[in-house]
């Protein structure tokens, strides 16, 4: 019984869903340096944060203002929204606020005293 509960809630955690009934995918757009490099704090979100978020990816497009982009099951574009004026923890709110969940860490284990 404890393993069958542990697995759930690995389960629950890796397809994250906790309060969303669809996957929720997207990708962050931006030039990989010229603008970034005046917005430290969304340059710093993209480099270090973005990777650690499961279904999200950063697509560099040179001269283009950073943007998340949201996508549904067929890769078709949702909501587009301009990141420029936020900081990194409002650009990591917005992630969690719009569905996004952490990767789960290649190294963590589950305890078997769950």
């Amino acid at each position: 019984m404890k393993h069958l509960l542990a697995l759930v809630f690995l389960l629950i955690i890796t397809q994250g869903i906790w309060g969303r009934s669809k996957s929720i995918r997207g990708r962050i757009e931006s030039c990989p340096g010229c603008k970034l490099n005046y917005l430290k704090e969304v340059k710093q979100f993209i480099y270090e944060d973005v990777p650690k978020y499961a279904d999200l990816t950063f697509k560099k497009i040179q001269g283009h203002p950073p943007e998340l982009v949201i996508l549904d099951e067929d890769d078709n574009e949702m909501e587009r929204i301009p990141l420029e004026d936020k900081s990194r923890e409002e650009c990591n709110f917005l992630l969690i606020k719009k569905g996004f969940s952490l990767k789960l860490a290649p190294n963590s284990v589950v305890d078997d005293e769950l």
